[in-house]
């Protein structure tokens, strides 16, 4: 595979400094296009060998449109091929071929994504100055308005609730700039919020994964929560409104849920009685709205009390 980046503590261009150009000038005469350099004097001020991809995304963030890949050479016959050293880039938002300035590390390295901080033209071709090696699984995340995402994965594996985050996680792959460069393997994001975001969220929800308070429920639902997410689900009276309440409120979110409940306390109940046998109403009447894990604990459960 391509060698790691360079440490950020060491020139990619000799050893004056991280960003510092070596004097090693193309020939003929050259014209600059690019921007000013204080985010790079910013990043030789921090502690560059601890935070190296940090400081890279940091760096990254605001060079989007300054993206580019290695094109094809004849040498890549094959996926175990490696890329020819010193060969020609595609910008993101450059016609033509670009190349990695001579003096850089970058010119002789095999790092298939770059990003640059400006572009110098000489009278025979377009170099790339201050450049940096790059993930391109930290475009979608730190570049999205120049990403294309893919309609979620449902298999395998299907969207997930991350307690963590808040949100519903789901596998996507994605594109990249203008030339739909492939962002490979499929990665985890946000789903996007729609009909589906919220059909999953349902289902966790019934599962105990948002809120501990679900979770003595599960085994006694009169449905499996897995039927939100199904095609039919809008079959089942108990589904569709448990879908159009939360979708009402905009709630696909613990956060959103503990809101709704602020403002109307009976939020979700009668929805949530469609799923439970009727013995079990009256003690989830006494014990609503649920809490959120911290007040729940303090309360001894909630719904136990």
């Amino acid at each position: 595979g391509p060698p790691p980046p360079p440490p950020l503590g060491q020139s990619e261009h000799g050893a004056n400094g991280w960003m510092e150009e070596d004097g090693e000038e193309p020939p003929g005469d050259s014209r600059r296009r690019g921007g000013p350099p204080q985010a790079l004097e910013a990043l030789q001020r921090l502690d560059s060998r601890e935070k190296e991809a940090e400081l890279r995304q940091v760096l990254l963030s605001g060079l989007g449109d300054r993206v580019a890949r290695r094109r094809a050479s004849p040498e890549e016959v094959s996926e175990r091929a490696g890329l020819a050293k010193g060969g020609a880039y595609q910008a993101a938002s450059v016609e033509g071929a670009v190349y990695v300035h001579p003096g850089s590390a970058l010119s002789q390295s095999e790092h298939e994504w770059v990003a640059f901080l400006e572009l110098e033209e000489t009278n025979t071709r377009v170099y790339m100055r201050d450049c940096l090696a790059i993930d391109p699984l930290w475009l979608p995340v730190l570049c999205p308005a120049l990403c294309r995402m893919s309609e979620p994965l449902e298999d395998p594996p299907p969207p997930t609730y991350d307690s963590e985050a808040d949100r519903v996680m789901c596998w996507m792959t994605a594109t990249y700039s203008r030339h739909a460069w492939p962002i490979t393997p499929a990665q985890q994001y946000p789903h996007p919020v729609n009909l589906a975001c919220y059909r999953h969220f349902a289902m966790h929800l019934l599962s105990g994964h948002v809120l501990p308070y679900f979770a003595p429920y599960a085994p006694l639902l009169a449905a499996k929560p897995q039927v939100m997410t199904k095609s039919w689900a809008r079959l089942q009276p108990r589904t569709e409104s448990l879908l159009q309440a939360l979708v009402g409120r905009e709630c696909c979110s613990r956060h959103a849920l503990l809101a709704a409940w602020a403002a109307d306390p009976h939020f979700l109940l009668p929805q949530f009685l469609q799923w439970l046998p009727e013995s079990l109403h009256q003690q989830v009447r006494r014990s609503w709205p649920p809490q959120p894990p911290a007040a729940a604990d303090s309360c001894d459960g909630g719904q136990n009390s």
